[in-house]
């Protein structure tokens, strides 16, 4: 939650003329206004003034205004609030370093920058009502998505966006976006493909930042940041075993063994236990169970506990 406080004839304003020393040290301002500062009241007393929090507060001058944001304790995430990255950054103008790269299917109107942020460029849109519209340049507020991690009982976050062009919406995960431009193409829409933040925080999506895995891959790197344990580890060796078994005897599909004349062999009680006993590969056995082909080692193969002669 964000408190916003404005203040008029301000021009050229300083920061550190309201908040000096440490994050948690908090400076009364003289509320005449005397001199060109700014007045602000102190609430650390109170439930009737402002605090200002230094590393959080944020200045935007708009003509003869300042407006000052500030954070509330317990409301806001205070880490995310006291870094600033660029995703933050709304104005047009190019950020140090930043390069811009046309949207495949979207040229000429949305532009993805290796910083992550998306402009949508100046174009006409005519209405039905044959009314034309011009859209105005501008970048495209990011969404952050909040998913739960049960394990640690906090949050994992991360930034999406989503543009609209000819009633057709197209949502990006900016981190995906930004290496499939930036760094390395892929097939955008596989699933089995993630990119990841090298040093896990998931706003510092700059291309050096970004890195290319499997699902698996990035499963364990959960795993060894502790950030998930498998409620398998804390079982002892025989109840491994014993669910195991269980597992394999739920997913198990019988079988049946046939001589070439159609007579019964012996059935198994999975593709596995008739591949150790005769030899004969798994798949081979289920693609002929399956009635893909007619015999596998020699043999008719046949699912379930069949009858005496097929």
């Amino acid at each position: 939650m964000l408190l916003l406080f404005m203040i008029t004839g301000i021009t050229g304003l300083n920061t550190s003329t309201i908040c000096s020393g440490s994050e948690t040290n908090i400076s009364k301002v003289d509320e005449s206004g005397a001199s060109g500062k700014p007045f602000v009241h102190d609430y650390s007393d109170s439930k009737k003034g402002f605090v200002a929090w230094k590393g959080m507060l944020e200045e935007k001058l708009i003509q003869n205004y300042s407006i000052f944001v500030f954070p509330i304790p317990g409301k806001t995430n205070f880490s995310r609030s006291m870094k600033k990255y660029p995703y933050h950054n709304l104005d047009l103008k190019t950020i140090k370093g930043e390069k811009w790269k046309d949207i495949s299917d979207l040229e000429g109107y949305y532009q993805i920058s290796s910083y992550g942020r998306i402009k949508r460029l100046e174009y006409e849109m005519e209405y039905k009502n044959g009314a034309i519209y011009l859209k105005e340049e501008k970048i495209i507020k990011p969404a952050i998505v909040k998913q739960i991690n049960k394990f640690k009982k906090d949050h994992t976050y991360f930034l999406t966006n989503r543009v609209i062009f000819n009633k057709r919406k197209n949502n990006f995960t900016i981190a995906r976006i930004v290496y499939c431009y930036f760094v390395e193409q892929f097939n955008y829409e596989d699933s089995r493909i993630v990119i990841i933040c090298k040093d896990g925080d998931n706003f510092n999506i700059r291309p050096s930042n970004l890195r290319k895995v499997t699902i698996s891959q990035k499963q364990q790197r959960i795993v060894e940041r502790n950030r998930f344990q498998s409620p398998y580890s804390t079982l002892s060796d025989n109840l491994r075993r014993k669910q195991r078994t269980a597992i394999i005897r739920a997913v198990s599909k019988q079988v049946t063994q046939y001589t070439r004349n159609g007579k019964k062999v012996k059935t198994y009680p999975s593709m596995a236990a008739a591949q150790r006993a005769t030899g004969i590969f798994a798949s081979s056995i289920g693609n002929r169970a399956a009635g893909n082909g007619k015999t596998a080692g020699g043999f008719i193969w046949r699912w379930g506990n069949g009858q005496s002669k097929v």
